[in-house]
Formats: C-alpha cells, sequence, structure tokens
C-alpha cells in the first residue's frame, strides 16, 4: 500500500513543525508508518536556501532567484526523500510545501508565474492549514529568536 503526503501549511508561528511531529505520533499510534521533513528541504538545494536567507544580500534582489530554488528543491525533496517513502508505504508528513510558495512568493512576484514553476511538483494527500491571530505568532516567532 503507497503512503500518503500529508503537509501542513502556515504562518511562521503557527505551530507547524510541532503540530507535524504531533500528527506523526497519533499515526504511528493507530500503526502506520510515519516520516517527518520540512521544507526548504535538508538536500543541497535546501542549504542553498537557508544560506541565501540568512545572508545579508537584500532580500529585494533574490526573490526570483528564491522562487527558482524552492521549485527546485521541492523537486529534488520530491526524488531524494518523499517518493521513495511514499512508495514503501510510508506516511510522509511535510512541514510545508507548495501554498507556502504561493504565499510567500506569490507576494513579490506573480502568483500564476510561482504556479508554473511548481506545476510537476506532485500534490498532497491532504493539506492541513494551521491559523492563529496574527499576534499570537508573531509573539511566538519573536520568543523563538530569543532562545537562539
Amino acid at each position: 500500500m503507497r503512503g500518503r503526503l500529508i503537509v501542513l501549511e502556515g504562518a511562521d508561528g503557527t505551530g507547524t513543525t510541532t503540530q507535524a511531529r504531533t500528527l506523526a505520533d497519533h499515526l504511528t499510534s493507530r500503526g502506520r508508518t510515519t516520516h517527518v521533513t520540512a521544507e526548504p528541504s535538508r538536500g543541497p538545494i535546501g542549504a542553498l536556501i537557508r544560506q541565501m536567507l540568512g545572508g545579508d544580500r537584500p532580500r529585494e534582489a533574490i526573490h526570483r532567484e528564491l522562487a527558482l530554488l524552492f521549485a527546485a528543491d521541492r523537486l529534488d525533496h520530491v526524488a531524494r526523500e518523499i517518493e521513495p517513502k511514499l512508495a514503501d508505504g510510508v506516511d510522509v508528513i511535510s512541514d510545508r510545501d507548495l501554498l507556502s510558495s504561493l504565499v510567500y512568493q506569490g507576494l513579490d512576484l506573480p502568483v500564476e508565474w510561482v504556479a508554473s514553476l511548481n506545476q510537476h511538483a506532485p500534490p498532497a494527500a491532504v493539506t492541513l492549514l494551521l491559523a492563529l491571530p496574527v499576534d499570537v505568532a508573531l509573539a511566538r516567532v519573536a520568543g523563538r529568536a530569543g532562545h537562539r
């Protein structure tokens, strides 16, 4: 039996990482085999994205580059990690996927263009959108930054 791709989406601070682990624990307790992953991935393109996001280049200078890299990372992530797990019957829970690209890159670029870059990425079986009041999410993000 093929596994399912389950994606958790939400703004920074909404708890996607925590809820991905909680969902994995729940599914595991019900006899499912799970694997938790995230975007950007831990692969080579994901590492480049993290480096660019942490760099001192002005954000405006890298919008297009990041959109292209996120799309490439997604396809690489699927080929290297997600698809092999799904083929083995493992449920893959991803902290972010396509909707994050549409939202974050779509803020500064035409959303149709961002969607076209991601047209070959497989759709999730289920996408869960986590939402919190903006002030709560921002407080969580600020609290995280203070603990680094």
